[in-house]
């Protein structure tokens, strides 16, 4: 790259500023969280950029190298003028990213071909850990009010919430480290607006999926905002359940937490709950709880299950080895579908979980009771913020199959046979 700029070392220097400013306005967001932002302060980050583009352009015996508090101040300058400071007038309260992390397999898990599922030793992003993570994907949702995506093997990979201005700075640290990583946005999925990176699949609010949910929602007079407000209100009023595994800390310690969730779909097996159990020729099976949806309104109700539809479809699509076992489909997610009272429905999922949050960290965590099997080692979420009363919340509708279900079906042809 140095080859590119054959000048005066103080030219040199010039272009290689304006690539560097260049790569600063591309990747940083303003802090949400109120806090100034001043021309004497660089951002974390910029420190190590500076560094990079020293290393990459200006390895030359007689370059001048840049100096990272100058670039900043050029780029403070540039964007925000000859004031002494900014400060953000709306700060947010949600997380506006999330990660996922692939741990290096250890040779008992090769020999059995699968990770074994094994608790993080640290609850960040990246801790004293490190070393476990062979690769890392990050979701990048700023810009993109909501996203669905589709992941396999949550139950043995690492997965949490971040806030989207410390992305650039993760991606640093992980470069540093000799961590794989990659990172999906709106930005670089281009006009499809679907990004992949490995078995994870994002699709941004300008992907084909919302344009069709918007046609299907139109047919029975609803649109995807007013849904998505619908369903926020109606959790934040009605969830009686918060998510303490996962959520965690505050963004801001001076303002209070929402954290609220609706769940339906199989619990653990031999436990009928509220008299709904699934037949399987005689063999243990788990119960279905559908309580939470069936206290929904009858609209909310159809405008979901349309969501789980679309989203089966959306999984399929993507991932062609998903829902494989049609004798599964039709005992088990046809079970809780008549539950819920859609018989017709050509959902496959077999549990949902919706919450509602704001002001709370998604700490690093595995889903433990997410299923292994092939084919149904997946979780597709619909994720999305909006606003109720003057204040943003972040609303994910989860939803994946069962372990319990999977091992009663797995019994059930064992006695078949």
């Amino acid at each position: 790259m140095a080859t590119l700029y054959p000048h005066h070392p103080r030219i040199r220097r010039s272009a290689v500023a304006t690539l560097a400013i260049t790569a600063i306005i591309d990747v940083y967001e303003p802090p949400h969280d109120g806090s100034r932002i001043t021309p004497s302060k660089p951002a974390p980050f910029v420190k190590q950029l500076v560094k990079t583009f020293n290393w990459r352009h200006l390895h030359r015996k007689d370059d001048l190298l840049l100096n990272y508090r100058n670039v900043w101040r050029i780029y403070f300058r540039r964007v925000f003028g000859r004031v002494r400071y900014f400060q953000t007038k709306s700060p947010s309260r949600s997380h506006k990213g999330l990660y996922f992390q692939t741990r290096h397999s250890s040779p008992d898990e090769i020999a059995i071909g699968r990770q074994k599922r094994k608790k993080s030793s640290s609850t960040i992003p990246i801790g004293p850990d490190y070393r476990t993570i062979e690769k890392v994907t990050t979701i990048d949702q700023a810009g993109s009010p909501r996203i669905i995506y589709t992941t396999k093997n949550l139950h043995a990979r690492y997965h949490g919430s971040i806030d989207q201005s410390d992305v650039v700075n993760k991606e640093i640290i992980y470069n540093f480290v000799g961590v794989v990583n990659k990172t999906l946005s709106q930005k670089n999925c281009g006009r499809r607006g679907v990004g992949t990176d490995g078995d994870i699949v994002v699709g941004f609010s300008n992907a084909a999926f919302f344009r069709n949910m918007t046609k299907k929602l139109g047919r029975f007079g609803y649109n995807i905002p007013k849904f998505e407000i619908m369903l926020a209100k109606h959790i934040i009023a009605h969830g009686l359940t918060v998510d303490l595994g996962r959520c965690e800390g505050t963004i801001n310690p001076n303002e209070p937490s929402i954290n609220q969730r609706a769940r339906f779909g199989f619990g653990r097996i031999q436990k009928a709950i509220h008299g709904i159990n699934m037949d399987l020729d005689g063999t243990p099976a788990p119960g279905a709880n559908v309580k939470d949806f069936l206290n929904m309104p009858q609209d909310l109700q159809d405008q979901l299950v349309l969501i789980f539809e679309a989203s089966t479809l959306f999984t399929r699509t993507w991932l062609k080895d998903s829902f494989t076992n049609s004798f599964r489909n039709e005992q088990c997610a046809g079970t809780l579908n008549n539950a819920m009272g859609y018989p017709t429905s050509s959902s496959l999922f077999e549990y949902f979980d919706i919450v509602v949050t704001r002001n709370t960290i998604l700490k690093k965590h595995c889903d433990a009771k997410n299923d292994h099997r092939e084919g149904y080692n997946i979780c597709t979420v619909y994720s999305y913020y909006t606003t109720i009363d003057d204040k943003e919340v972040k609303v994910s509708i989860i939803m994946t199959s069962r372990s319990t279900v999977g091992s009663a079906v797995d019994n059930c042809f064992e006695k078949l046979l």
